[in-house]
């Protein structure tokens, strides 16, 4: 690894303890493993949030730039659809507003997020849980 690397990846892990402390956690990087031949870890930190330890590794995740995002792919394939019932069905179709003072759609996001750590806890699939539709 080069020290340009090494930097780079220290910075980022500074920033997130910084990021953690800005949202009141109690955060601090302890020691470089990977710099540390006798530390049986091969991680890039150790930092203690909270007085709980953790082994963090940075990583650069590279997305393929022929798979689009979800949310562009969503929005691309329900549309159409949507239009298409609207004028079947005489009917508006319009992309959600909220006005100041209106609720949100909480409801709706809570069961997304509960999902979303109910599916990082088991490692099972969205659609296993019931989010997600299958064909």
């Amino acid at each position: 690894m080069t020290a340009t690397r090494r930097q780079w990846e220290r910075k980022a892990l500074e920033g997130l303890v910084e990021h953690l402390r800005n949202q009141n956690h109690v955060a601090r990087i302890t020691s470089w493993p990977e710099n540390d031949p006798a530390d049986p870890l091969s991680v890039d930190a150790r930092i203690v949030i909270d007085g709980q330890e953790w082994a963090a590794d940075h990583q650069r995740i590279v997305y393929d730039s022929q798979h689009p995002a979800a949310e562009k792919a969503a929005r691309n394939y329900l549309r159409p659809r949507l239009e298409e019932l609207a004028s079947r069905h005489r009917v508006g179709f319009y992309p959600p507003r909220w006005g100041k003072g209106d609720p949100l759609p909480t409801q709706a996001w809570d069961r997304i997020v509960a999902v979303a750590d109910e599916s990082g806890a088991s490692g099972r699939r969205f659609e296993e849980l019931g989010l997600l539709l299958t064909a």
